[in-house]
């Protein structure tokens, strides 16, 4: 929810830099479905979020990237991330998961569960891994949940390019 407070950071830390990380939909859908059993609510949140975050994309202080560029060319897209932040790129930047220090408590396996107290868990795990390809979950939608996902945000999905002509 943190797309909803860009102009309170603004106010109170002028020129700072923000980071907009943009995935398809359909991967996020299924990620929100797993951790809350809905579908729907996942696609909807994937459309007000990005809506929202839509007006600063052109903004000097905001650098819109997507996830599957990380996940693809973690060097590149992380050098164009420091680049933009004004630091240059080092190397022991790809091992950020074996820091030591890290800010969240590090886990030796993952927590079962994804909602509530596993979330935050779930999330201190992740950030102790090396980059995890979250890409294509969304081929495991049912030709119903592909249905709705067309009829509720389609036309986005093609406007940022994940797929051309509803072809998916």
């Amino acid at each position: 929810n943190h797309i909803n407070c860009i102009d309170r950071l603004w106010q109170l830390a002028p020129g700072a830099k923000v980071i907009l990380i943009l995935r398809d939909g359909r991967d996020v859908a299924c990620s929100l479905k797993n951790r809350h059993g809905d579908l729907r609510r996942g696609i909807e949140r994937w459309i007000n979020d990005n809506g929202s975050g839509e007006r600063y994309w052109s903004h000097r202080d905001v650098h819109v990237l997507r996830y599957e560029e990380l996940v693809e060319d973690f060097r590149s897209t992380v050098t164009s991330i420091v680049n933009f932040i004004g630091e240059e790129f080092e190397p022991q930047i790809e091992n950020y998961h074996q820091t030591p220090g890290n800010h969240r408590v590090r886990m030796a396996k993952r927590p079962q569960g994804v909602s509530g107290k596993d979330h935050e868990r779930l999330r201190s795990w992740q950030t102790s891994q090396p980059m995890f390809d979250g890409r294509g979950k969304w081929k495991s939608m049912t030709d119903d949940e592909k249905g709705l996902f067309k009829s509720l945000a389609g036309e986005m999905l093609i406007e940022y390019g994940y797929v051309e002509n509803n072809d998916w």
